[in-house]
C-alpha cells in the first residue's frame, strides 16, 4: 500500500507528488510552472515566500526576470480564482514575493489494492480518449505535461 501527501484548502486538493490539483475530485488544468509555484507556495503556507526564492525554485537552470514569475502567478490565481475568492487563497507582499494565506489540511490518500491503480490515474483517462481521436501528447515519466502549453500532434498533422 501507497500513500500520497494532499493538501486539501477550500474545495481543492493538491496531490503533492503527482503536482495535481484537483477540485470535486476532477483534475484541474494547471500548468508546470503554475503547479511549481503552487507546491512552494504550499510547502510554506503562511510565510512570505521571496520573488528570489520562488524563481530559483521553479526556474532553477533558466535565468528569468520578475515578469515571468508575474505572468506565472496570474495564470495560478486565475485558476484559484473562478469564484472569485483569490485572496483568500494568495496574497503579495509588495516588494517582498507572495504568501499562501489559505487554512492548509495536510491528508494522506492511501492507494490500497483495488483503489486507483496507476493506468486509472485522470490524467490517463484524458490520454486514452485523445488517443481515440487520433490525436497524441507527451507525458513524462511521472505522468505531468511536460510543457504547460499542450502540443497535440494528430496522425495528419500538427496543432497547438
Amino acid at each position: 500500500m501507497s500513500t500520497e501527501k494532499v493538501l486539501a484548502f477550500g474545495g481543492y486538493r493538491f496531490l503533492v507528488t503527482q503536482r495535481l490539483l484537483m477540485v470535486r475530485e476532477r483534475p484541474v488544468q494547471i500548468g508546470n510552472r503554475a503547479g511549481e509555484i503552487l507546491a512552494v507556495l504550499l510547502e510554506h503556507a503562511g510565510e512570505v515566500v521571496r520573488k528570489r526564492v520562488l524563481m530559483e525554485r521553479v526556474w532553477s537552470s533558466t535565468c528569468v526576470e520578475e515578469g515571468t514569475l508575474r505572468v506565472h502567478m496570474t495564470r495560478l490565481r486565475r485558476i484559484l480564482g473562478k469564484d472569485r475568492s483569490v485572496a483568500r487563497y494568495v496574497e503579495t507582499v509588495t516588494g517582498i514575493g507572495y504568501r499562501f494565506a489559505a487554512p492548509l489540511e495536510v491528508q494522506s490518500l492511501s492507494l490500497k489494492p483495488g483503489a486507483m491503480h496507476a493506468d486509472q490515474h485522470p490524467l490517463l483517462q484524458i490520454e486514452e480518449y485523445l488517443q481515440k481521436k487520433n490525436v497524441m501528447i507527451v507525458l513524462d515519466n511521472s505522468r505531468r505535461m511536460i510543457s504547460p502549453w499542450v502540443r497535440a500532434t494528430a496522425l495528419r498533422g500538427t496543432c497547438k
